[in-house]
């Protein structure tokens, strides 16, 4: 029997699913089952699975009607799966060749309830790899130190995400834990939900996992009342933290970096030619974003982590010069589409 499930969602992802695949062939730890949830492709992606399912018995296909986004197709990976841990790949990503074995190493060394890695960005246009995040190697035993480690560190770095860890498939289906229905952000509700009754975690000091740099604003990812999905998922964070004894001042660090800079991606989006809104529906738009209690807390907090663009766009918001903001909107979607190489180059100085 096999040790770990590998659960990957797929979604007209013709273009990258048989890379995403591979990499999981190709892992030095080969005592493992691969899940992919084909959620109503209408591209080649369902056929590219079936291929490497007929040449593989480890891998297994299910089709599902599509409906209820990537966390939805991850739980019904979950329900097939039966091996004592599981992981989760998008189907964009892939794994580096020693990913399942480091992880599952680490896991027995002490029976850890959560084993994390690090990861590396591919940045799309340019083929180069980017950002590179990875903790210093540590051990958390006890509640108190992994909630502790927890409340420092998420949402953003490597503790938001689904894909870069491995879980005990007994905690998950012992408490119910299933990812929200959710457009977006259900990845972080995820982890929270399972954080809860993590007594162990180990962070490794490796970059296991290779992750397609997003560009969700650009390619029309985000709904466009994406700001609905981020308070819901902010305040999911916060109601959690009460119960587990947390102050909101001492909770809410990184959960505000977050908000800042996801905030900004709430802009950017609705303005986006996309949605076909006239500059005074979007005006009206972002004047009902500014009565929003949580938006008025979150941006009168301190904003020295986020960088300089963030901060602009945030302050030309705050003001309601909406032509200014659209127009570095507008040249940062330009940099980002047509000329890649200066816009990372750009980013890195002005972060």
């Amino acid at each position: 029997m096999a040790e770990i499930t590998v659960i990957v969602p797929v979604y007209n992802c013709e273009k990258y699913i048989g890379e995403c695949i591979q990499s999981v062939i190709e892992q030095t730890y080969t005592d493992w089952n691969l899940i992919l949830v084909n959620d109503g492709s209408t591209d080649k992606s369902g056929l590219i699975c079936r291929e490497y399912a007929e040449k593989d018995h480890r891998i297994r296909v299910i089709d599902k009607e599509n409906g209820g986004g990537g966390g939805e197709a991850r739980n019904t990976g979950v329900k097939y799966t039966d091996t004592p841990f599981l992981t989760f790949l998008d189907s964009d990503d892939c794994y580096l060749p020693e990913m399942l074995e480091c992880l599952i190493q680490e896991q027995k060394q002490e029976d850890y309830d959560v084993v994390i890695a690090g990861y590396e960005e591919l940045l799309e246009e340019t083929q180069t790899i980017g950002e590179r995040v990875c903790y210093p190697r540590r051990q958390l035993r006890g509640k108190e130190q992994v909630r502790d480690f927890f409340v420092r560190h998420y949402p953003e770095g490597l503790l938001g995400f689904p894909w870069n860890k491995l879980y005990k498939t007994s905690i998950i289906k012992e408490n119910k834990i299933s990812f929200p229905k959710m457009r977006r952000l259900e990845d972080g509700i995820f982890n929270v939900l399972y954080f809860q009754y993590c007594n162990s975690c180990s962070i490794l000091d490796q970059i296991l996992h290779r992750y397609r740099e997003s560009r969700q604003v650009e390619l029309r990812k985000l709904p466009y009342d994406f700001y609905d999905i981020m308070e819901i998922f902010v305040l999911q964070y916060f109601e959690t933290m009460k119960q587990w004894g947390y102050k909101r001042a001492d909770s809410e660090k990184s959960m505000i970096d977050y908000f800042q800079n996801d905030f900004v991606c709430c802009l950017e989006n609705i303005c986006l030619p996309v949605w076909k809104k006239s500059w005074k529906e979007q005006n009206e738009y972002f004047q009902k974003l500014q009565k929003k209690k949580l938006v008025s807390y979150m941006l009168k907090k301190d904003r020295k982590a986020t960088g300089r663009y963030t901060q602009l766009v945030l302050r030309l918001y705050e003001k309601q010069r909406y032509v200014q903001m659209r127009s570095c909107i507008w040249v940062k979607r330009i940099l980002k589409t047509k000329y890649a190489g200066l816009f990372h180059i750009l980013k890195g100085r002005l972060n």
